[in-house]
């Protein structure tokens, strides 16, 4: 740069030792700045709090997901994306967007006796579907359950006690299930019960 004498850095340097540290210095500043094209340039991970969009109501688009007025992408749809390999595996958000389910999985069971359930679903509000069957892993008689009253007899089973954590499963005295086939009944005062709960709030 031509200059005789300059301190730099608190030292001071002559001729060629000043030309060298003040183009180091500008080749730092233009590493920040880019002069020629007038672009700044910024952090490859830059932080902000929001991002508003530049024309009304068009929303704005990162990594080509388009978010706008609150919702991603068409309201939870993303462009692009196999959506057969998406898996959500937050808790909170599947309770948003996804009913809330309780299964007790096959337990055996015999009639007039009561079984406690903790379902832990937060509500009272349930719809409940009780299955029988015959076998430990519910492959034969498959089965809906619910009360039947055939003359004073009760057979099936009720749901009783309902709070937000539990239930009870109850067998009636006659009989778990009662199946009909061509006309005649079998009565099963023995078997294996399932129990799905799904929340309605």
């Amino acid at each position: 740069m031509g200059l005789a004498s300059h301190k730099l850095n608190g030292a001071t340097n002559t001729g060629a030792d000043i030309d060298d540290k003040y183009n180091a210095l500008i080749d730092a500043l233009l590493s920040v700045f880019d002069i020629d094209s007038n672009v700044q340039t910024y952090s490859t991970t830059p932080k902000t709090d929001a991002i508003a969009e530049a024309t009304a109501d068009a929303g704005v688009t990162i990594d080509g997901c388009e978010i706008k007025d609150g919702n991603a992408a068409k309201a939870f749809g993303v462009t692009g994306v196999d959506d057969s390999t998406i898996e959500i595996s937050s808790n909170k958000l599947q309770s948003k967007l996804f009913t809330k389910t309780y299964d007790s999985g096959w337990f055996a069971v015999v009639r007039s006796t009561t079984y406690a359930k903790t379902h832990n679903l937060g509500t009272t509000k349930l719809l409940v579907l009780v299955y029988f069957s015959n076998a430990a892993d519910g492959s034969t008689h498959n089965t809906l359950v619910d009360v039947q009253n055939d003359h004073s007899e009760y057979d099936g089973v009720q749901v009783t006690d309902i709070t937000t954590t539990t239930f009870n499963i109850e067998t009636l005295g006659n009989a778990i299930c009662r199946e009909w086939n061509a006309g005649s009944a079998t009565d099963y005062t023995t078997g294996y019960l399932r129990v799905i709960a799904i929340a309605l709030a």
